[in-house]
């Protein structure tokens, strides 16, 4: 059934995670919407725990996703909060799903690509070269078209780029600018933003006061 916290009814949440992760990225998200008693949570595992699949690949299996989970919960629509490519497996599955999700959070995503897709060194580059060609700017994921009258877009960017010395960024953060990875402007494009933090692109899912900027979201809130 579908969940409330002090009274209001919580849509349930998905949590989609970027090209080259796992749904591990989201253990301390977890851990921090059971302690403020969110009931139906759920961690996207693509098939065969795939990290590198295009973004029309995971789409179709975040269809299956979500229906699944409004089914259990018997609500009508679902929040996502993604990371990374996440967000654009999200905006892709949103566009060719009618009024599913009402918010969609999307954290350090890319949105108009970024220019570390070009050099990178992860094993998704050699398992399943779609993923990392729609990173890209100017792809198809890039420019896809949003249900912005049906769904609320958010974004959250990252302000603090680092050298690649750290196994955490995937030794791919060719640009320094923003948060290593994608820059502010890719990140927020013209979308309601919820701001800039000073993290880099796998921090931004660390600190919890982007968990606290986003929480009133995830209650019903709209900016």
């Amino acid at each position: 059934m579908i969940s409330s916290y002090y009274g209001i009814l919580i849509i349930p949440i998905l949590l989609l995670h970027g090209y080259a992760e796992n749904s591990s990225v989201w253990n301390l998200w977890a851990n921090w919407l059971k302690a403020d008693q969110f009931a139906n949570v759920k961690t996207v595992a693509f098939h065969n725990d795939d990290q590198c699949g295009s973004v029309q690949e995971h789409a179709l299996e975040l269809q299956a996703q979500v229906n699944n989970l409004l089914q259990v919960t018997h609500s009508d629509k679902v929040n996502i909060v993604a990371h990374s490519k996440g967000g654009l497996d999200a905006r892709w599955y949103i566009t060719h799903n009618r009024n599913k999700v009402a918010n969609l959070i999307m954290i350090a995503v890319p949105n108009k690509g970024t220019t570390a897709s070009y050099i990178n060194l992860t094993p998704c580059s050699f398992s399943n070269p779609n993923g990392l060609l729609d990173l890209q700017p100017g792809s198809d994921a890039t420019r896809i078209v949003d249900r912005l009258n049906e769904t609320h877009y958010y974004t959250v960017a990252g302000s603090n780029a680092t050298p690649c010395y750290f196994l955490t960024e995937r030794y791919t953060c060719y640009i320094f600018a923003s948060d290593g990875l994608v820059t502010t402007g890719s990140a927020q494009s013209n979308y309601t933003s919820l701001g800039v933090f000073p993290y880099n692109h796998s921090g931004l899912l660390t600190h919890k006061d982007i968990y606290e900027k986003i929480l009133p979201i995830l209650l019903g809130a709209h900016l």
